[in-house]
């Protein structure tokens, strides 16, 4: 398809009188990275194999269409909230979501009614479900499934009763749970966006946004419509090079995938019931996605790191008590022998420490637990106001005028308009953070 028809160009021998400047040159570029051309198509006016490919992908997950971001997911959460608000309004989300949203929201002047995310579960429906009678006149639902920590939301129970309501899924985490019969458009959602290069092969920036029949139909969305939107926020030179990964994992999706993931599967349940009997304190519903909680056993911070690090491993995300780690089909034997010999360690060391009478905690740390924040000012107002930059330590009681969080995970901690309190500056203390726009 795409590969094709780019090799069909170069073989051309053409002169190359178009972007980018490199031309191709083994020194300073890739051959493949070209531009919109009419025999390379263009991602925001698909008409051949950019299309084809989007057609291919959207068979697969089973939406009405799919659209390819190059610019990640965060270009394919721009064009879902612009796809619903184009003129404000209120949007019914869970406090787990990620920075991109409360930035986008900002941009289009959506107003958040924020669920709260509890110790042990994702945001719980019938939050949601309390929050949408409160609020009747909401445009949309946004939760964001999986989380972080591999938490689901149940899909198929918020959309029995949020009606006409679109219920967005930021599915960032999720590419892979289709090979489940878990993804969140089989599942009943309206719209939702893919981080394809995050569980998938994929170079990063590969994403991908799902429309379903229901919404397109109802709402009268058509591919072009949403071509456009992301046209508003992308790039006007999307990366061939990206487009040319997406096109090769649409391919080993349709012939290997399903048999690929259901092998990392067998795997990772087998360093799960391993590490259950050590350390594991809470169920994790992404079935591929590798949670672990070391506090109980008094690891953690830096000694967590160092533990994986002393065997070359290096987690998606360390802190506090808890380490993230996100594995593939492409992880090697190699990478599962030296995780396997690694838990074993910390066990060994562990046990050393504190004995066998391990205290084993039940919930889900908390360390992304909010309660109703107190806002002052709108996203938008407090975004585009004028500010002035102080340090943390005299930060209680200003406006926040920025979104503060550290990637990963990426998930706000303060969000423009927000009143800084006493728990904020000690997070932020944590975090090392030091200095913070505020509100003049």
């Amino acid at each position: 398809m795409l590969i094709k028809s780019i090799e069909e160009y170069l073989q051309s021998g053409p002169s190359k009188f178009h972007i980018p400047g490199h031309k191709g040159d083994s020194e300073f570029g890739l051959p493949y990275d070209v531009t919109e051309l009419d025999r390379t198509d263009d991602l925001y006016n698909s008409h051949g194999p950019i299309k084809r490919l989007e057609n291919l992908v959207s068979g697969v997950y089973g939406s009405e269409f799919t659209i390819f971001s190059t610019q990640g997911n965060t270009l394919c959460i721009q064009t879902m909230l612009h796809l619903v608000f184009r003129n404000g309004g209120k949007l019914i989300i869970a406090r787990n979501c990620h920075r991109s949203v409360v930035s986008t929201m900002g941009l289009l002047g959506i107003t958040p009614v924020w669920v709260r995310v509890g110790c042990d579960e994702n945001v719980s429906c019938e939050d949601i479900h309390k929050k949408l009678k409160e609020n009747p006149d909401a445009k949309a639902i946004l939760v964001t499934s999986p989380d972080y920590f591999g938490r689901m939301v149940d899909i198929k129970k918020i959309k029995s009763f949020c009606g006409d309501i679109p219920l967005l899924v930021d599915n960032a985490h999720g590419s892979h749970l289709v090979f489940f019969d878990s993804h969140p458009i089989s599942l009943g959602a309206d719209i939702v966006a893919d981080s394809a290069h995050k569980t998938l092969p994929v170079l990063t920036g590969g994403a991908w946004l799902h429309v379903s029949k229901r919404f397109s139909d109802s709402a009268k969305i058509s591919y072009e419509d949403a071509k456009e939107s992301m046209r508003v926020f992308g790039s006007s030179s999307p990366s061939f090079v990206v487009l040319i990964s997406l096109e090769k994992c649409a391919l080993w999706l349709k012939k290997h995938a399903r048999e690929e993931f259901f092998k990392l599967k067998d795997k990772v349940d087998k360093i799960k019931k391993k590490a259950k009997s050590i350390f594991l304190s809470y169920p994790i519903l992404d079935p591929v996605r590798i949670t672990l909680e070391t506090s109980s056993l008094g690891i953690f911070g830096k000694n967590l790191y160092d533990f994986f690090s002393q065997f070359n491993i290096e987690p998606e995300f360390v802190f506090d008590g808890t380490v993230v780690l996100i594995p593939s089909p492409f992880n090697s034997d190699e990478d599962w022998n030296s995780l396997e010999f690694c838990i074993n360690y910390i066990y060994k060391v562990s046990s050393l420490r504190h004995g066998l009478n391990l205290k084993i905690t039940k919930n889900m740390p908390n360390k992304y637990h909010y309660e109703e924040p107190e806002s002052k000012l709108s996203i938008k107002d407090a975004m585009f106001s004028e500010f002035e930059t102080i340090e943390v330590k005299k930060s209680e009681g200003f406006t926040c005028a920025q979104i503060v969080s550290k990637c990963p995970p990426g998930i706000p901690i303060l969000i423009p308009g927000e009143v800084i309190d006493k728990s904020k500056v000690k997070q932020m203390k944590k975090m090392k953070i030091k200095h913070i726009q505020v509100v003049k």
